[in-house]
């Protein structure tokens, strides 16, 4: 099952938050270090959860939350048709059943009911699976950021990819 998560969830959306930054550091902006500091984490997430113009949504098995994405719409008038696709997560025991795909299509679903034209996302260019993946949904690599990331003296090319909605 996929929903969109509310408050109401933060609590499952911290535990595997934590647990993505864990578990596959180099796809995500943030260290597990800095996430886990934050002393009031679920608030902060909480909040996150509800505000205006992002929409996560969480895969659930037996009512645990196994995997994530989050679509933000941009704001700003010049931008307003695009969107970001952002900490897109599935928790290992729960690979290799689709729900990595179905959570991007949900996201790609509510992108077109708001109106949106394009999206955006950025992946690690050694993550091939996550590539695949979007590609077979349609996106393309527009450009590659050398050395976007570096963490510990190692650093990680991005590739920046879209999908046109029109």
């Amino acid at each position: 099952m996929i929903r969109l998560l509310t408050r109401n969830d933060a609590g499952h959306y911290v535990k595997l938050r934590l647990e993505s930054l864990l578990e596959s550091p180099t796809a995500f902006l943030k260290t597990y270090a800095e996430e886990a500091s934050i002393p009031q984490l679920e608030e902060e997430m909480r909040e996150k959860l509800a505000k205006e113009h992002f929409y996560t949504f969480g895969s659930f098995q037996d009512e645990r939350l196994v995997g994530m994405i989050t679509l933000q719409a941009e704001q700003p008038l010049k931008v307003r048709h695009k969107g970001n696709l952002l900490a897109m997560y599935v928790e290992k025991g729960a690979r290799g059943k689709g729900l990595a795909k179905g959570l991007v299509q949900v996201a790609l679903d509510k992108a077109k009911e708001l109106g949106l034209e394009q999206l955006q996302l950025t992946v690690v260019s050694t993550n091939k699976e996550a590539i695949a993946l979007y590609e077979s949904l349609g996106f393309v690599t527009y450009g590659v950021e050398r050395n976007a990331l570096k963490y510990k003296g190692q650093y990680w090319d991005e590739e920046h990819m879209a999908l046109s909605l029109r």
